[in-house]
């Protein structure tokens, strides 16, 4: 078990090994990311589009309505 906890099951994983299993499991979702990377973005725009033009440049705060 990870985050400093024991639960008696051995000894702590190295730095390398828990890189590697860090690497692997990279790996298998990856392709996944590639996948939906642009869909993902295309929608993140919008929101970005949203909070700039409605930006309340009237209200001394600089508040969003």
């Amino acid at each position: 078990m990870f985050g400093g906890c024991s639960d008696g099951g051995g000894p702590m994983p190295s730095a390398d090994e828990i890189r590697d299993g860090q690497r692997a499991t990279w790996a298998g979702l990856s392709a996944g990311w590639e996948k939906w990377d642009s869909v993902i973005m295309d929608q993140l725009g919008l929101v970005g589009e949203a909070g700039v033009f409605g930006f309340n440049t009237a209200c001394p705060t600089g508040v969003l309505p």
